[in-house]
């Protein structure tokens, strides 16, 4: 597979340039093949507070505002994969973005318990709306009910 590196790193150059404020990343892939699980082109890690909650929030904030609608949870083994995926077009071109982190171990059972959903690897991802990710964490941290 023959893949133009050099325009998805122009995309993402874009991407940064218009959003870097708003997404909070600690680290930038460009895939010579797209991620196996997402598709995505190019990869956005968020910056780890050692934190679920605010690793999960800065997920949803990022999808937000890259005009992302759904948080994609993935179990795997031994951990889920959080993302917020979409194609963004920019003034460079065209590519599959995704801004993503991880929860494992106790971590997960939390943001089940917070989210209202079941995480199972057996089943398919579970998509939950950005802004209500957004909302269930901010009424969690005030110590209201979701």
């Amino acid at each position: 597979m023959s893949r133009n590196l050099a325009g998805l790193a122009a995309v993402t150059a874009v991407v940064l340039a218009e959003h870097g404020g708003s997404l909070d990343v600690c680290g930038v892939d460009v895939r010579a093949y797209p991620q196996p699980v997402t598709g995505a082109d190019v990869s956005m890690q968020v910056a780890s507070r050692r934190d679920w909650a605010a690793d999960l929030a800065g997920v949803a904030r990022a999808a937000v505002a890259l005009g992302f609608d759904f948080v994609r949870f993935f179990p795997e083994d031994g951990y889920v994969r959080v993302a917020a995926v979409g194609e963004i077009s920019t003034s460079a071109g065209t590519a599959r973005v995704e801004v993503w982190d991880h929860l494992n171990g106790a971590d997960v059972g939390r943001a089940e318990r917070v989210l209202g959903i079941t995480l199972d690897r057996d089943v398919d991802p579970v998509f939950v709306a950005a802004s209500d990710v957004t909302r269930r964490l901010a009424v969690m941290a005030e110590g209201r009910v979701a």
